[in-house]
């Protein structure tokens, strides 16, 4: 009888290592020792600007500082415990929120001074059947409540409701094409 023997042979190429990618927005590198905690961003924009000093943080009660420039961030925790317990808590500083406003932080309040680039909305017009416009600016809500004293917001949002049922609206047929060329009709 002759018997077969199989001989395991090592294999030696290098085997291909998956490393999981940090997805744009994802914290790249990260130091925290419980006092101070530092993250980098590579692949996102820079965060801008930012000083604020807090009594407390959404997930501990010790006061902190947060700095921010541009892609570094360090939150620096305090051996000062506060017994305010609450999501929203009071920051006393500034901040650059998404490069087109400065951010003013005094307590629970915030002051937003915008940047001359930023958009600023001037109103929202709307077409109605018998070719009237309908336009929304800033303002109306509050005279509205100044005209009807005696009705509440949620009157104005039925009558806002009822307006949109008059609107002009126009139906098209298309073809729409994936990426697959399958022609769909809608």
């Amino acid at each position: 009888m002759i018997e077969q023997t199989q001989q395991c042979v090592a294999d030696d190429t290098p085997q291909k290592v998956k490393r999981k990618k940090s997805y744009p927005g994802k914290k790249a590198d990260s130091y925290d020792n419980g006092w101070v905690k530092m993250y980098t961003y590579k692949w996102n924009k820079p965060r801008g600007i930012r000083f604020v000093v807090s009594p407390a943080s959404y997930f501990d009660n010790r006061a902190h500082i947060s700095l921010c420039i541009g892609w570094l961030q360090i939150y620096i925790n305090l051996p000062i415990y506060s017994t305010w317990d609450d999501c929203e808590y009071p920051e006393y500083g500034f901040y650059c929120y998404e490069g087109i406003a400065l951010v003013i932080c005094k307590g629970l309040k915030t002051k937003h001074i915008y940047m001359p680039w930023s958009l600023d909305w001037v109103r929202t017009s709307k077409l109605k059947i018998d070719g009237t416009w309908l336009h929304e600016r800033r303002g109306d809500v509050q005279k509205w409540k100044r005209a009807n004293p005696g009705r509440t917001t949620t009157d104005r949002w039925k009558e806002e409701e009822e307006a949109e049922g008059q609107l002009w609206k126009e139906t098209h047929k298309y073809i729409y094409v994936t990426d697959n060329k399958k022609y769909k009709m809608i």
